[in-house]
């Protein structure tokens, strides 16, 4: 007996014009998402368009027409009138506020009036410029050219004099090429002036005051002099800020020495040893030995000679590594002159 097998039914093939407004459907939402797309980057562009010109208009109102300099005023101390002043800085009224160099003003205030030591110029809206000066001091004289060149503390020429200024510290053994006032001194020998540099920041740095003497002729022995009474010899500029407060707050302040001793200090150890020798002695005979040969006592010891009493004073600002020691930094030899200067242990 035969078994009939069930047919399976086909399924008609899509209609074509059914499947062509598909197509045609799909085709005009493609096309609105572009015209969409469009529209939005043409306005994105219209409006940073727009907003570049009212920026632009509102500046070139601001370059030609608003804020006019109209006042230029002049606050601080200085030797300079205001007239002196404004008339150096090369700002004119009626120009734009923003059209000012306001730097390039500065710099030609301090260059022009060599004694004015810092020129801060601002803006100030409406229509007002402010320069505020300060005074320029003197740090120091040199000798050049048979002229007595004034210079300040960061080394600009304030002036030429013939006479020599009173209470005015001395730079001796700089090697000048060069001195126009209003400008950087011109030295000839560039690692001097690095040198020079350095010392002053560490005097700065160190709140040393009452130095009457520079002395850089010999750059391994850079030397000053403290109210004409004691010289400190600071050997190489290295770890110059440490020695000069090691003098300054450890010896000067904590009254191991005063204004009154005379004689040559030897900082040139101390950040090393955390010790200085102190040579009794005028001041003169000082000078005359230290270009002479010269050693200096070994640590812990002292000596003395014709020209007065050697002792090894000790700041009492010990390391860390140091602070589990105490001695006494005078030999009995030394006390026994009245120099025992250092800590007791």
């Amino acid at each position: 007996m035969r078994q009939q097998v069930p047919t399976q039914r086909r399924e008609p093939p899509p209609h074509p014009a059914g499947g062509r407004r598909m197509a045609s459907a799909s085709r005009q939402k493609e096309r609105a998402e572009q015209r969409r797309r469009r529209r939005k980057r043409r306005n994105i562009f219209f409006y940073t368009a727009l907003f570049l010109l009212v920026i632009g208009v509102a500046v070139l109102l601001c370059f030609t027409v608003l804020f006019k300099l109209e006042t230029i005023t002049v606050s601080g101390s200085s030797r300079y009138s205001a007239e002196e002043i404004i008339k150096a800085s090369g700002l004119v009224k009626g120009e734009n506020l923003f059209r000012q160099d306001v730097e390039k003003a500065s710099d030609r205030v301090e260059e022009q009036l060599p004694y004015i030591g810092e020129a801060n110029i601002s803006r100030k809206l409406p229509a007002e410029i402010v320069i505020t000066v300060s005074e320029a001091q003197v740090a120091g004289v040199v000798e050049f050219e048979g002229q007595n060149i004034l210079l300040d503390a960061n080394g600009k020429v304030l002036e030429a004099t013939g006479n020599m200024p009173e209470d005015c510290p001395i730079f001796k053994g700089m090697k000048v090429k060069n001195a126009v006032p209003g400008k950087p001194l011109e030295y000839a020998d560039q690692e001097q002036k690095e040198t020079v540099d350095s010392l002053m920041q560490a005097i700065r740095e160190s709140g040393l005051e009452k130095i009457t003497e520079y002395d850089v002729t010999d750059m391994y022995n850079l030397s000053l002099v403290y109210n004409n009474k004691i010289r400190l010899e600071l050997g190489v500029s290295t770890d110059l800020v440490y020695k000069l407060r090691f003098f300054n707050e450890g010896l000067l302040q904590a009254g191991k020495l005063t204004d009154s001793d005379t004689g040559t200090l030897d900082l040139s150890q101390a950040s090393e040893t955390n010790k200085a020798y102190f040579q009794e002695e005028s001041l003169s005979s000082s000078s005359e030995s230290s270009s002479g040969s010269s050693s200096s006592p070994s640590s812990g010891s002292a000596s003395s000679d014709t020209s007065g009493s050697s002792s090894s004073v000790s700041s009492g600002e010990e390391s860390a590594q140091q602070n589990t020691q105490t001695e006494s930094s005078v030999s009995a030899n030394s006390a026994e002159n009245g120099d025992n200067l250092g800590d007791e242990g």
